[in-house]
């Protein structure tokens, strides 16, 4: 059994351990999720569950859903002032 000692960080630990989940690697997600904002233009709503997918399949664990959805828009955001 697994036991909590009450900090934030122990849950990502703990799920790790028994679900082989890892960390997330940002440069490779952020290579992926840019490369994806690159190549058209899709809604954010796209892109949000395109990233899910990608945490899922690579078993990531998948950072909030408000992190992630102001992080897309800041990356859309970069994309925007490239083109």
């Amino acid at each position: 059994m697994v036991v909590n000692d009450g900090t934030k960080f122990s849950k990502h630990e703990d799920i790790t351990d028994a679900l082989t989940y890892q960390k997330l690697n940002c440069v490779l997600f952020c290579r992926w999720l840019y490369a994806s904002c690159w190549s058209g233009i899709e809604h954010p709503k796209v892109l949000f569950e395109k990233a899910q997918y990608w945490l899922i399949a690579h078993k990531v664990i998948h950072p909030g859903r408000i992190t992630l959805e102001r992080f897309i828009s800041k990356l859309r955001a970069r994309v925007d002032k490239r083109i």
